[in-house]
């Protein structure tokens, strides 16, 4: 959940309205991408989006979602696992996401966030769990 706050200014009153906006409205708005070559990850997070009503497509590779790119919304939501088969990493493959004009790319992985060393372009580094 994100917490907006809004201050209303009226006659000498000032009154603060805390909103709270459940993450599982902003996912809705936009396809999930998860890239992992683990299919018990994939499950988990199947089962997690059905649950909240959220459309996700998930690769094995970079190269798979690479080959269906073009017929997925620019604005999905992409995460990428930190370390894909071939010991390849994603967060050195992640440039070719943003390549394909994918901007909301995420690392997920089950190290701890100071261990990966992902591009400033990667918006954020996620554990394993669906945050939805």
């Amino acid at each position: 959940r994100k917490r907006v706050k809004t201050d209303l200014i009226g006659l000498g009153t000032l009154c603060a309205i805390a909103v709270w906006v459940n993450r599982s409205i902003i996912y809705a708005m936009r396809k999930i991408i998860l890239i992992d070559d683990d299919t018990l990850i994939h499950q988990l997070w199947r089962f997690a989006a059905f649950d909240a009503k959220i459309e996700l497509d998930c690769f094995e590779t970079i190269n798979e979602f690479l080959k269906k790119s073009k017929r997925i919304p620019k604005d999905s939501v992409v995460y990428i696992d930190s370390e894909l088969r071939g010991g390849i990493r994603g967060e050195e493959e992640a440039w070719r996401v943003k390549e394909a004009g994918f901007e909301n790319i995420y690392i997920a992985t089950g190290y701890d966030e100071d261990d990966v060393d992902a591009p400033d372009f990667v918006l954020g580094v996620v554990g394993k769990r669906p945050e939805f």
